[in-house]
């Protein structure tokens, strides 16, 4: 009885241990740091109860790479959450791609978007705008990857574009970068 509890129980670290990523310690983890400019001012990923930057290779989607990452701006008054992402067809190495029309399943090589999007609730009166901003033909940009290494899971690059919203607002995001592991599918 004792000899079969400590077996549970070793086979119970050993799943909380790989569960947490603990079983392969040299394993990259997925994580993606970002920064830019918005609009003339400093962007950072992160913030309290920001979720980590990520980046996914999927393989069998277009060979798509996506990057994102979420900063949270946080006071007794006012919540806001902003997120970039970028999207990129058919990565197979560094290289520039150009940011414009979104990225759908079977777009042409090369094809490559961008989204900004903004969440920001008031406490005080419990209201809350939600916008998001796209990249398209006439609101465009550059994503460039220095870095991009399938054995190691390694990402690397830089970014500017321009994006608009529905109602015809533009952000202009410049000196972007971001840097991290990514996960595949």
């Amino acid at each position: 009885m004792r000899t079969e509890l400590r077996n549970a129980v070793g086979a119970l670290a050993l799943c909380i241990a790989l569960a947490s990523g603990c079983g392969d310690p040299a394993a990259p983890r997925p994580s993606i740091a970002m920064s830019a400019t918005v609009n003339g001012l400093p962007w950072h990923a992160g913030g309290p109860g920001a979720p980590p930057g990520s980046a996914f290779l999927i393989p069998h989607l277009d060979q798509a790479l996506s990057v994102a990452a979420v900063r949270v701006v946080s006071s007794p008054y006012q919540y806001i959450r902003e997120d970039i992402s970028l999207s990129i067809a058919h990565v197979t190495g560094p290289g520039s791609y150009v940011l414009g029309s979104p990225w759908a399943l079977g777009s042409p090589p090369g094809t490559a978007s961008a989204t900004y999007h903004v969440f920001e609730t008031r406490i005080s009166d419990s209201s809350f705008t939600n916008t998001y901003y796209y990249t398209s033909p006439t609101a465009a940009g550059t994503v460039v990857l220095n870095q991009f290494d399938p054995a190691t899971r390694t990402v690397a690059g830089r970014f500017s574009f321009e994006a608009e919203s529905g109602t015809g607002t533009r952000v202009v995001i410049t000196s972007g970068s971001f840097s991290g592991h990514y996960n595949t599918d």
